[in-house]
């Protein structure tokens, strides 16, 4: 067995979703709400609109870089919050932990529609954690499901990554090992070579003409 700090793992959903998607303002059980698609591949001025990431920097970082600085993905939702739990009722003592998760696909027609490849990120990951002895207590749990791309009208898949850290009795520090777990899932995922192919949502720099689309 490995002696790893983190747990890595994938695993496949047997439901799906459809993108774009409406909000829903009804809270759910777990105290989120669905604010809705947006398109923040053409529109990355509404990233710091975004309700889910005004708290989170790290999350807000991560979402900004897929979305703006790698041609390789978009995103397609998020979410993070740091929850407060006693880990015994023996103990007045009280720990905390971070957990959310982002979800993204590939922003090429021909890659999005391949489960193989996201089974190829996933393990590329895992070696990707490995080879820069990446040292912090979090669980990386990938979940591919199936998507329909209304707009490009397209049947693929994307990819939610749903990290949790360890619980800790500071806040401070839970927040660094976050920040470490998303800044090392960026830089795996800007180190992917975009493919040669119809993309499928343009960059707001393509919708201006400023690069070749």
């Amino acid at each position: 067995m490995l002696n790893r700090p983190y747990v890595n793992q994938f695993s496949i959903s047997p439901y799906g979703k459809t993108i774009p998607y409406d909000a829903d303002t009804a809270r759910r059980a777990n105290g989120r709400i669905n604010h809705g698609y947006k398109d923040l591949k053409a529109c990355p001025e509404l990233i710091d609109t975004v309700p889910e990431l005004m708290a989170d920097c790290a999350l807000m970082n991560l979402v900004k870089s897929l979305n703006i600085n790698n041609p390789s993905f978009f995103t397609t939702g998020c979410f993070s919050h740091y929850t407060l739990c006693k880990p015994s009722c023996q103990t007045d003592d009280v720990l905390g932990y971070y957990e959310g998760y982002v979800e993204f696909a590939f922003n090429c027609h021909l890659r999005v529609q391949d489960a193989k490849n996201y089974f190829s990120l996933f393990f590329h990951f895992d070696r990707f954690l490995e080879d820069t002895r990446f040292s912090n207590p979090v669980k990386f749990d990938w979940l591919l499901g199936h998507a329909h791309f209304t707009q490009p009208n397209v049947k693929g898949f994307a990819a939610a990554v749903f990290l949790k850290t360890v619980a800790g009795p500071n806040i401070a520090d839970t927040r660094t090992i976050w920040s470490n777990a998303l800044d090392v899932l960026g830089s795996f995922l800007d180190s992917v070579q975009p493919q040669q192919g119809t993309a499928m949502y343009m960059s707001s720099l393509e919708i201006n003409g400023n690069i070749a689309a």
